[in-house]
């Protein structure tokens, strides 16, 4: 059980950003239930090696990590900020979860990169399953867009896997750069292309919508609109 308050061990936890807080339920039982129809065995979600692998890309100092890796996720954090990665590691171990945790610290410079730096990662994890390599069960993807990653994202992604897109609208005033920022509508039209980055995988898109994090019309509250996209693979 997570620690929380003002002074909790390590740091202060953020919740688990709005959508993944959402949809994880939902996630976790299609998963779950997938690989009960797969293995014909019972699957506990608590157990370390229950095979759930989770990937959160641009995981900063690690809220969704942490969360995930409470409700029993083996999670893989990646980040181009050491210190970030530093603070979710050490939070890791005072709530005694590290076993799941997996932090690995690049920086991405294009199509191939994302691969190229979790390739080993994954091949380890899928070392102990038999299995050459490894896929994620479920993608979160927060407050961070690379296009360039997109079809790196589509090669990683687990048969029934889940893709969580929340990250910040074109009308956004923050970033600036329109390289980091969404329009409308345009994951679903990559979902259902014969062309571009999700071509090759067959995806159903479950949710696209527009909203503000929580919290928003308050004083001092973030206005800015976020994505809430949620697509899954093909068994």
């Amino acid at each position: 059980m997570l620690e929380f308050g003002p002074n909790p061990p390590g740091r202060f936890l953020f919740p688990m950003n709005p959508l993944l807080s959402q949809e994880i339920d939902g996630v976790e039982k299609s998963v779950l239930g997938s690989l009960r129809q797969k293995d014909g065995l019972e699957k506990d979600l608590r157990k370390v090696d229950n095979g759930l692998l989770a990937l959160d890309l641009g995981c900063g100092s690690g809220r969704d990590v942490i969360r995930l890796a409470d409700r029993g996720w083996n999670v893989v954090g990646l980040d181009s900020m050491a210190k970030a990665l530093d603070r979710c590691r050490n939070l890791a171990e005072r709530q005694g979860i590290d076993s799941r945790v997996h932090l690995v610290h690049a920086t991405l410079s294009g199509e191939g990169s994302l691969v190229s730096a979790l390739t080993p990662l994954l091949k380890s994890v899928a070392g102990k399953s038999g299995m050459e390599t490894a896929k994620f069960d479920l993608i979160v993807i927060s407050r961070f867009h690379d296009e360039k990653l997109l079809s790196d994202i589509a090669n990683l992604l687990a048969p029934g896997g889940f893709i969580l897109y929340h990250t910040f609208m074109m009308e956004c005033s923050r970033p600036t750069s329109p390289d980091k920022k969404l329009e409308r509508g345009y994951l679903s039209k990559l979902a259902i292309s014969e062309v571009g980055p999700w071509k090759d995988i067959s995806l159903t898109v479950l949710r696209d919508e527009v909203g503000q994090v929580p919290g928003a019309n308050r004083s001092g509250g973030d206005p800015r609109k976020l994505s809430f996209f949620v697509a899954q693979a093909s068994l």
